[in-house]
């Protein structure tokens, strides 16, 4: 968590260096230059967001994998989704539960629900479009051959001077002989 702050600290710091350098520019400028200026630090401001979503999700994952399956895990969950994404664990889980107690479908960050996973998982985060992100969970046996595959899309939204994932939509899932 110390490392997504000092991220973000950066990035915005790199944000604000940017905005002050291109105030401190002539007044000659013509409206293109404004224009082009304007867009370029927009583009910075954006790719610094994507950048900073894809930091949060590499912390959740790994906080989640601290957790998972253990006393806590779900609390976890909570404190870095929304209401409607953690409904949508809550609906997505088919299975019967103590009266009165909260499940969710925790797997979905992981693999499709059902499934026999196991072994090495490699995961891939790359931006979508704004502040969604495709997760590949790539999983391994030890000898390196490549068993399963699963693909999700999570949203994100700003929650203060951090994200929350707002949205998880499976994409799809593979299985390899």
């Amino acid at each position: 968590m110390k490392k997504l702050f000092i991220f973000i600290a950066i990035a915005f710091t790199m944000v604000a260096c940017n905005n002050n350098g291109s105030n401190s520019s002539s007044n000659n400028n013509t409206q293109n230059t404004d224009n082009k200026a304007d867009t370029e630090e927009t583009v910075s401001a954006t790719e610094a967001s994507a950048e900073l979503g894809k930091a949060f999700l590499e912390n959740f994952y790994q906080g989640l994998a601290e957790v998972i399956w253990e006393e806590g895990d779900r609390e976890y969950v909570s404190e870095h989704v929304t209401p409607n994404a953690k409904q949508f664990l809550i609906d997505q889980y088919e299975y019967d539960c103590p009266e009165g107690e909260e499940r969710m479908a925790l797997w979905l960050f992981s693999y499709q629900g059902g499934g026999d996973v196991g072994g090495t998982c490699k995961r891939t985060i790359e931006p979508v479009d704004g502040l969604t992100y495709r997760v590949t969970n790539d999983y391994y046996e030890d000898d390196g051959k490549m068993t399963y595959q699963y693909i999700v899309s999570l949203g994100l939204v700003k929650d203060g001077d951090t994200f929350k994932i707002n949205s998880i939509t499976p994409e799809g899932e593979s299985y390899f002989n």
